[in-house]
């Protein structure tokens, strides 16, 4: 019984929508029907393939508002209604420039239906071509994120750019974006005269993270040499270390694989070094601490620094950088890519001494060697009284504390 009810009620429902533009007063139903029928009744009849369109008032739940008050307060009160829609905005102005309808009703519309859609989780496609219409709309509907479930935004490219703040992209190569107001900026690719220029275009980017560096392409490649390293990054860096240099006061978090990118930087306010690209334990390894090294004097609130190193037996030149330039350093994580030699780094542990880092509270070692004198590190642990270790290796993980 209650099946045929609901299917004469749909036909009824459907048949308002044809007669309510015209203004004829539909029958309001039967009465003592629960809200929760009706609300379901009135879905099948404004059923579609696609989201209703809400800014059409002859359509969707905007129709039963018009019957009657019985449907009207079902219509405006059951968030089902009104948590499924699209918002399209072709045209906001006439073709002698005058308003079609202001651009502020628009921001009136959305917030009246965010509003009925209660508390419930909100599939919409916003389709807008004017700026200034999207200016309006995005904000209102960025109040409501937690709710989103399914969300279409056809816009403008340069909409959003006024309200980022965190970019990722594969290359330098986006226009458009609000450079001075970025605090979090990934690019996987980047020539070194590229990095110098964000710098110096974002004053208050707090984190970089940079996969891959290039030295050897745009102004650097202008200048020739006659030496040995011609073809390699330390001669670049010889050559134009002069020329190319960027102080930034505000990056507080620093991701590179190439150490001799810090060649070119000043950060005062850098807080955190990684370094992902194993520092080579040959002739040029002793360059590229040396770059480290520089760079650690200018940065005298590094709080942690996170390595990559391929053997320990010259980890010696890491140990004499560290001091006596990082007096605040808190955190130390060291990987060594190839099979370390234990007694080599058991006599680097002990070689540091209590006074080179007396802010130092955790040290995580890395390698793929697990059979490391333990006793002995837990020894210097407990001499230099940092709360713990995490000993990482292949297959296995201690932490001692």
């Amino acid at each position: 019984m209650l099946k045929s009810d609901r299917t004469i009620l749909t036909v009824m429902a459907k048949t308002q929508i044809d007669f309510v533009p015209m203004g004829v007063q539909a029958h309001n139903g039967r009465k003592g029907m629960p809200f929760e029928l009706w609300e379901d009744v009135l879905l099948h009849a404004i059923q579609e393939k696609d989201p209703i369109d809400i800014t059409q008032t002859n359509r969707g739940p905007w129709v039963f508002g018009r019957v009657c008050s019985h449907w009207r307060s079902i219509a405006f009160s059951r968030g089902k209604l009104w948590s499924s829609f699209s918002f399209t905005v072709r045209n906001t102005t006439s073709e002698d420039g005058g308003e079609i309808i202001p651009v502020r009703c628009y921001g009136t519309l959305l917030a009246t239906v965010l509003a009925h859609s209660k508390a419930l989780p909100l599939t919409f496609c916003v389709d807008f071509k004017d700026e200034a219409v999207g200016g309006i709309l995005i904000p209102l509907l960025v109040s409501h994120i937690k709710r989103w479930r399914s969300v279409n935004i056809v816009s403008p490219r340069a909409t959003f750019a006024p309200q980022l703040r965190s970019v990722g992209m594969d290359g330098f190569w986006m226009e458009g974006l609000p450079w001075m107001q970025l605090t979090e900026l990934s690019i996987g690719s980047a020539a070194v005269w590229e990095v110098m220029d964000i710098l110096r275009r974002c004053p208050q980017l707090r984190s970089l993270t940079l996969p891959e560096v290039s030295f050897g392409s745009g102004s650097l490649e202008d200048e020739e040499s006659e030496d040995s390293d011609e073809g390699s990054d330390w001669g670049i860096l010889t050559r134009a270390e002069s020329d190319i240099h960027a102080i930034h006061e505000s990056l507080e978090s620093l991701n590179i694989s190439e150490a001799p990118l810090l060649c070119f930087l000043e950060l005062t306010s850098l807080k955190t070094l990684a370094i992902w690209g194993p520092i080579l334990s040959d002739a040029e390894m002793r360059n590229e601490f040396s770059v480290i090294s520089n760079f650690l004097t200018h940065s005298p609130s590094l709080r942690k620094i996170d390595i990559s190193i391929c053997s320990c037996s010259d980890s010696s030149f890491f140990f004499d950088l560290l001091y006596p330039r990082m007096p605040l350093l808190q955190e130390l994580r060291i990987a060594f890519s190839w099979i370390c030699d234990v007694q080599d780094l058991v006599l680097w542990f002990a070689s540091f001494k209590s006074d080179v880092l007396p802010a130092l509270k955790m040290v995580v070692i890395q390698c793929k060697d697990g059979s490391i004198d333990g006793d002995a590190l837990e020894e210097w642990l407990y001499y230099r009284k940092i709360g713990e270790l995490e000993w990482s290796a292949s297959t296995s993980s201690v932490q001692y504390s």
